[in-house]
């Protein structure tokens, strides 16, 4: 450890330890008045988010290259400090450890080993997180205790975000909206076209979103990397620019038929708000990936009809209700990412895994309709006792069935992969009946076992929904496929 704190010491400059200095300052500024003055406890924290956040992202700034690495240690030093300090209970809000405090960092520092070379876009992403994070949080929550003090009830509850755990209010969203706009608009000079002015707009409200989603401080992971990935794709790489400019799509068209598409699809209550809008960048990517978009068309198609067969039975809480956005990403999160990849790589097979991808979540969302609606018993997958319909890790031979049909619905659209993909996509299905019978949470409501949080635990671990388990047998089997056979 000695060795350890003088080789930091070897590295640091009057600047850095300028910096620290002044981190340190702060710290016990916001702890002395969230002691004190304990009402004042959210703001306390709120203004060391932002004033800490800010000092590191100013540090990123100033970073010589050939010092990264050093950095990234020197932070990952003061990441198990800020754990330690949790743990220790010396940061507190609203009857809770604060754990947001220690996964900006970690985001950070992802950034940094993947990509050295953009400091500046590093920069703008820990920017947004101190500043837009931040002040949308502050303002919102004043705004609602100004409402709170009027005896608005109306405005109150228009003012109120319902989409995730944590309480998130309109007005903030806005003005973290509004900031993350700011932020791209300014530091980005060149090139104020047209085409610069929506990638600020979908940037702004796609990151916006994602503070909106995140709960318990794990935005502070999201939003950094979200803004990072969006601004290097959009503002950042001029093929996707060029792609617009001299393709056969034109951008606008694009927007709108993603707006319309949209608003059909919430209206028809077949997407949420939060769900149509990363439905809606999921196509975007696909798109600049000049990937097909009839894939996640035709599972997103046959996924939602296929729900309306059990429309009025409760498998789980978010059975036969619009798609949200977790329920998006737990199903098209993969595409997103390949599509990513593929934009910034170039690589060729990355397309065929995001078929495998879909396969898996077709296979596995017909499996389970069809395995409700027609099958006469079902039984666990490992331990072949019997189960209720619609429980997860319930099979039978009807969902076998509607598994293998699920993927070779998107087999087809690859034929020279074709086998690759069903088996994959089936194997995914049987996978995801494993996770879910082993580790889902189940619980006892009236005697009866159910995925529905209701009654007592008896089975699994509460953290662990069919969201989670949906993503966990995606990216298995999407990274066995990419292991072995790519």
């Amino acid at each position: 450890m000695l060795h350890f704190c003088c080789y930091i010491m070897d590295y640091l400059s009057n600047t850095y330890l300028l910096y620290i200095g002044l981190s340190i300052l702060c710290i016990a500024i916001c702890l002395l008045w969230a002691k004190f003055l304990p009402k004042h406890l959210f703001h306390s924290r709120k203004v060391l988010h932002i004033v800490c956040i800010g000092i590191l992202a100013v540090s990123i700034l100033s970073l010589q290259q050939h010092k990264i690495y050093q950095f990234v240690w020197l932070l990952s030093f003061i990441e198990i400090l800020l754990v330690v300090a949790v743990l220790k209970g010396f940061f507190y809000s609203e009857g809770r450890r604060s754990w947001g405090i220690v996964y900006f960092l970690p985001a950070v520092i992802l950034l940094l080993l993947l990509f050295p070379n953009d400091k500046f876009l590093v920069f703008q992403s820990v920017l947004i997180l101190a500043l837009a994070d931040g002040f949308s949080a502050l303002f919102g929550r004043m705004f609602e205790q100004y409402l709170e003090k009027s005896r608005v009830m109306k405005l109150q509850k228009l003012n109120l975000v319902h989409w995730a755990t944590d309480k998130k209010t309109v007005f903030g969203s806005f003005v973290g909206f509004v900031l993350v706009y700011l932020i791209c608009y300014l530091h980005f000079p060149y090139n104020r076209d047209g085409f610069f002015l929506i990638s600020c707009f979908l940037i702004s409200l796609v990151v916006t979103v994602t503070e909106i989603l995140g709960s318990k401080g794990n935005d502070n992971f999201f939003v950094p990397l979200v803004s990072f990935v969006l601004m290097k794709i959009f503002i950042q790489l001029d093929s996707v620019r060029n792609y617009f400019e001299h393709g056969e799509l034109n951008i606008w068209f694009c927007l709108a038929l993603f707006f319309t598409a949209a608003f059909l699809f919430i209206r028809l209550k077949w997407l949420s708000i939060s769900g149509s809008v990363f439905a809606g960048l999921i196509a975007f990517m696909l798109l600049l990936s000049n990937w097909s978009l009839f894939p996640m068309i035709s599972f997103f198609v046959i996924g939602t009809l296929a729900g309306k067969l059990n429309k009025n039975v409760d498998s789980d809480k978010k059975h036969a209700k619009p798609r949200d956005a977790f329920q998006v990403l737990a199903n098209g999160g993969i595409t997103l990412g390949l599509s990513v990849l593929f934009i910034l790589y170039k690589v060729w097979y990355l397309e065929i895994l995001m078929l495998i991808s879909i396969s898996v979540a077709c296979a596995d969302t017909l499996s389970s309709e069809i395995g409700m609606k027609f099958g006469k018993k079902t039984y666990g997958i490992l331990n072949f006792k019997v189960l209720p319909r619609g429980v997860s890790g319930g099979v039978s031979l009807q969902g076998f069935l509607g598994a293998f049909l699920g993927a070779l619905v998107i087999g087809i659209f690859r034929m020279d992969y074709f086998w690759i993909i069903v088996i994959a996509g089936f194997l995914g299905s049987v996978l995801d009946s494993i996770i879910g019978l082993l580790f889902q949470a189940k619980y006892n409501r009236d005697g009866q076992i159910t995925d529905i949080e209701s009654g007592d635990l008896v089975g699994g671990y509460r953290f662990v929904t069919n969201d989670l388990v949906n993503v966990l047998s995606n990216v298995i089997v999407v990274g066995i496929c990419w292991f072995f056979i790519f």
